[in-house]
């Protein structure tokens, strides 16, 4: 059966030189048994605050993690599972928050850093390089690929419902009004009237 941990399991260890934005999320090469181990939990306040500077969102409300991390022989170590998150990113237009939801699987393989750069065989050619992560010393950095997942994952350019620029380059959030941070600004923008 595999291992479960938890937060504060033994396993657990610091993510090299702090790099990570889930520390937690790293664990030793000697711990993790030869049936693989499970992780499943929920990110705490201070990984959610460190991956809100690494992504330079408005908000990151919640993130959720399954994975199995198991042996697959000659160094290599496979990852399969899922990460959710619930990120609020500005607009493009208006500058509000608008939410967005990452729900993306995570699959990846880990090689002995001096294989990383490895030529792929025949059997290895159905995987993508992007998959392919490198064990630094003697750790797994699974909290590296979850920001790397979840990263490649948000939506570029994040617009509010009805946001729209017009020709002069006014942000409006609707065909009648303005809003968000422009709204109070696009009475300045219009020229005096004339008595």
């Amino acid at each position: 059966m595999p291992e479960h941990t938890s937060p504060g399991a033994a396993d657990a260890s610091q993510a090299a030189g702090g790099a990570s934005p889930f520390a937690a999320f790293a664990h030793k090469v000697g711990a993790i048994p030869s049936a693989g181990l499970v992780v499943e939990r929920e990110a705490s306040p201070e990984e959610r605050a460190a991956l809100l500077d690494l992504l330079g969102v408005v908000a990151v409300d919640r993130v959720d993690v399954r994975y199995r991390l198991r042996p697959a022989g000659a160094g290599r170590f496979v990852l399969a599972g899922r990460v959710i998150a619930h990120l609020q990113q500005a607009c493009v237009v208006t500058f509000e928050a608008v939410a967005e939801t990452i729900d993306e699987a995570l699959d990846c393989t880990y090689v002995p850093a001096a294989e990383a750069d490895y030529r792929q065989d025949a059997e290895e050619e159905a995987l993508a390089l992007a998959d392919i992560e490198p064990i630094e010393g003697d750790t797994i950095d699974v909290g590296r690929t979850l920001y790397e997942v979840v990263a490649a994952a948000m939506n570029p350019f994040p617009r509010a419902d009805g946001a729209t620029l017009s020709e002069d380059g006014r942000a409006s959030a609707g065909p009648d009004a303005p809003s968000g941070p422009f709204a109070a600004l696009a009475g300045l923008a219009r020229p005096a009237r004339e008595d």
